[in-house]
């Protein structure tokens, strides 16, 4: 697994999401009606999306889902942008450095669980926040090198907010626990720290579980 974050971003991402879309192909030519309603939704699904990795070593990475692939390039697409993601490259050279294993191992098992997605219903959520405009801010607070790890994400565009709807910010111990497995994921939502437009942020999470 590359630690170098626009490598990750730009192959490794795509190399996982083609993965899963050969095991639902695979699954399809052999029969599997279910597979094959998947693979036809994923066929008709085009989807941008913006990565932009601030600071040294960062730069943008357009991930882009057409015809049942996906693709990376350093050049915005034609299509129109409906998803951005904004994060700090350090922080995540750093998290690839030290979680790597780990998150090798998670890229092992990705493949035939997107293969079991409905792009249909993924693509139904995210076209509601789109609808939305959402702008949001998810942050990892007291971490071990930095005082806190900001992601920043907008829905509707190639842009996302200074000033969020809402921010969602969680201690770096308590996804230490998680990860650890001493504390289940459940039990994540009454350790967040919601600001701004809180009802909206439980409404979206209560949304998100049930999905």
């Amino acid at each position: 697994m590359t630690n170098d974050p626009i490598e990750f971003v730009s192959e490794a991402v795509p190399g996982l999401f083609n993965a899963g879309a050969k095991e639902m192909k695979a699954a399809a030519d052999q029969g599997d009606a279910d597979a094959k309603r998947r693979v036809s939704e994923l066929q008709a699904t085009t989807r941008a999306v913006r990565v932009a990795l601030e600071g040294k070593g960062g730069g943008d990475v357009y991930l882009l889902i057409k015809g049942g692939e996906m693709s990376a390039s350093k050049s915005a697409p034609s299509e129109a942008v409906t998803l951005t993601i904004a994060a700090p490259a350090e922080a995540l050279e750093i998290a690839l450095e030290e979680m790597g294993d780990e998150i090798e191992k998670g890229f092992s098992k990705g493949p035939k669980r997107l293969a079991r997605l409905s792009a249909q219903r993924v693509s139904g959520a995210i076209d509601k926040l789109v609808g939305e405009k959402l702008k949001l801010h998810y942050v990892i607070k007291d971490t071990p090198d930095f005082d806190e790890v900001r992601v920043k994400i907008g829905f509707g565009g190639p842009d996302v907010a200074e000033k969020p709807l809402f921010t969602v910010a969680v201690d770096y111990d308590t996804l230490e626990e998680i990860r650890e497995r001493k504390l289940k994921p459940q039990a994540l939502m009454g350790r967040l720290q919601i600001t701004g437009d809180s009802a909206r942020a439980m409404q979206l999470g209560m949304e998100l579980m049930q999905r």
